[in-house]
């Protein structure tokens, strides 16, 4: 009965989706359902019941800041000039040509530096697909470019929150992780930098005429003041990192100088800026610069926090009643050899990751999981690391409930999931990793 209730709770968010209602009442009515079956049914007491939905939503509580903070900069950085300097630049410097596989490079070089997919997405994500409606690119094709460059910093960034709770709970060094990655990332990088570079050559390009394009760059400046070096604000956020700085206060920094840039360079008062960053930048009067550069500020998020509360609160409650880990354990039973490991490894963090809406899920039950069935079948922690970045951590965007992808989706205004089809390196990854487990003899070498 208990696994008819959870997969009724998937068909209901599923279809909050299909039907394009609010994601937010599919998992509250989920939630109410699985409350109701376990207090009801397995005789739960109300209060048990509730300290796990609780326990879920306040978790993984950061998530909440970073959300808000990611509205904010993204109106700061706006109204600031810093974007539509990025964007008035990027116009003068991008070859249209080959936008998505700059695109693509760009984003992922840039992740690294940042250490987050949804920083990197919401910041100079933004100014790219920008770039990209000047140009009359295909938006669902760029953002597949800019996506499968972003999520590298989940993968390989030495700074990435994520990926070093990867190596704490695999017991792995950086250096010797990557290393081990590496087996991986090589091919799908340059398979992704193939298939963009096809894909900029088929794309049609609707706006070829660079009269238009003059005339984008003309709005921006008449708009907003444009300088080259309001692009040191996006390269202190990017730099901070590596100094130990935590994405949300590198992330809050980028609000309180996008903010002093506002009224000091673009001449808003206070109150304004304050409005801004809460209620989102709008352009009043010019139909081709809103497509571009108006924003929802922190109000805009507070029907992501509500999503994200009510994922977590329901996978809190599902782990709390056990139902998680019975399901978990049920996939170890039957192994019998290495190429059933790696396979099992990789189908419990993407289902995981795509159940959870999280990708901390994808990484913390597997690594658990597998660590002493890899020392058994006399596998490398290191490949237990790999196999987990592999798969539960960069499949995340191709969930249209996924955290990543609700708030991303949010901050660009794109509906629908058509992006995920161009976000190659997103899924290409799985694929290589069961590719060596079936060929790569050097995968079982300690």
């Amino acid at each position: 009965m208990k696994y008819i209730f959870a997969v009724l709770s998937l068909i209901i968010v599923g279809g909050c989706i299909l039907l394009n209602e609010p994601l937010y009442l599919g998992f509250l009515i989920a939630i109410i359902l699985n409350i109701g079956y376990y207090v009801i049914f397995e005789k739960y007491p109300l209060k048990e019941i509730n300290r796990y939905l609780l326990k879920g939503i306040l978790e993984h509580r950061i998530i909440y800041l970073i959300i808000i903070l990611i509205g904010a900069i993204v109106s700061a950085w706006i109204s600031s000039g810093v974007v539509p300097s990025l964007i008035y630049y990027g116009f003068e410097y991008i070859n249209v040509n080959h936008i998505l596989l700059l695109s693509f490079v760009f984003t992922s070089i840039v992740s690294v530096f940042m250490g987050t997919a949804l920083g990197t997405i919401s910041t100079v994500g933004i100014a790219i697909m920008g770039i990209g409606i000047g140009f009359g690119v295909d938006l669902h094709i760029l953002l597949g470019a800019i996506v499968s460059g972003s999520f590298i910093a989940d993968k390989m960034s030495p700074i990435s929150g994520l990926n070093n709770l990867l190596f704490v709970v695999t017991d792995t060094e950086y250096k010797k992780a990557t290393k081990e990655m590496m087996k991986t990332f090589i091919p799908v990088y340059i398979i992704s930098i193939i298939f963009y570079f096809i894909m900029d050559n088929r794309m049609i390009i609707h706006n070829t005429d660079m009269k238009q394009v003059e005339i984008y760059k003309s709005l921006i400046s008449e708009t907003f003041v444009i300088s080259p070096f309001l692009l040191f604000v996006p390269l202190i956020i990017i730099l901070l990192p590596f100094f130990k700085i935590k994405a949300k206060f590198a992330l809050f920094t980028g609000v309180i100088l996008g903010s002093l840039l506002t009224i000091f360079v673009q001449g808003y008062t206070f109150i304004e800026t304050i409005k801004v960053i809460f209620f989102g930048f709008h352009i009043s009067g010019n139909g081709i610069l809103k497509t571009i550069l108006n924003s929802g500020g922190i109000y805009a998020m507070v029907e992501v926090i509500f999503i994200v509360m009510g994922a977590l609160g329901l996978v809190g409650l599902l782990d709390g009643v056990g139902l998680l880990n019975e399901i978990s354990n049920k996939i170890v039973v039957g192994i019998k050899d290495k190429k059933s490991l790696i396979l099992r490894t990789v189908f419990i963090s993407s289902i995981f990751t795509v159940i959870t809406c999280d990708q901390t899920v994808g990484v913390i039950v597997p690594a658990k999981l597998f660590k002493e069935k890899y020392k058994k079948f006399e596998l490398k922690k290191e490949t237990l690391t790999r196999v987990i970045s592999d798969s539960g951590v960069v499949i995340a965007p191709l969930m249209p409930w996924n955290v990543n992808v609700i708030v991303f989706s949010t901050v660009l205004g794109i509906t629908g999931m058509k992006f995920a089809l161009y976000s190659i390196l997103c899924y290409i990854f799985p694929l290589i990793t069961i590719l060596y487990a079936f060929t790569e003899k050097k995968l079982f070498n300690n």
